[in-house]
């Protein structure tokens, strides 16, 4: 399998092929003592598996990296780390449009965005959005190439 074509910036799941595939998780890792057992085991995407690593939960699992992309249309804008935008998405699980939005986990993809967007990417700032609300919707994906090409790493 091949790497994705393109990729949303803010949790750019899919720049190696093996993010792409389903792959069987160890809900315990063998690391900390789990089994190879059914009970232990479950579905994840390789992108979750490879950043939950050792962790019992993605959630507690710490983040990669952090840190500037330079957009082509939206300039510089600091990216939040990649689990920092799982966590948001999963505690809130729902489009906060002031629309009244149906869309939930259960039943959309949802992003984080910013509400203000000239505003950093920041807890107080950013809200979920689904597909059509989502602010970023035209800018969002972005060539995996040029992901990796305008991806500046952080110590943040």
């Amino acid at each position: 399998m091949q790497p994705a074509v393109a990729v949303d910036f803010v949790r750019p799941r899919g720049l190696k092929s093996v993010d792409l595939l389903p792959q069987v998780d160890h809900v315990r890792p063998v690391a900390i003592g789990g089994e190879t057992a059914v009970e232990n085991l479950r579905l994840a995407c390789g992108w979750c598996n490879r950043k939950k690593s050792s962790h019992i939960e993605i959630y507690g699992a710490p983040s990669a990296y952090a840190g500037i992309f330079i957009h082509p249309t939206l300039g510089t804008i600091s990216i939040p780390r990649p689990l920092w935008v799982v966590r948001l998405t999963k505690m809130r699980g729902r489009c906060e449009d002031p629309s009244g939005c149906n869309a939930r986990l259960q039943n959309s993809e949802l992003f984080v965005a910013p509400r203000r967007l000239s505003g950093a990417i920041n807890p107080t700032n950013c809200a979920v959005y689904c597909r059509e609300h989502d602010p970023w919707k035209r800018e969002r994906f972005i060539g995996a190439g040029t992901y990796a090409q305008r991806f500046q790493k952080s110590n943040l």
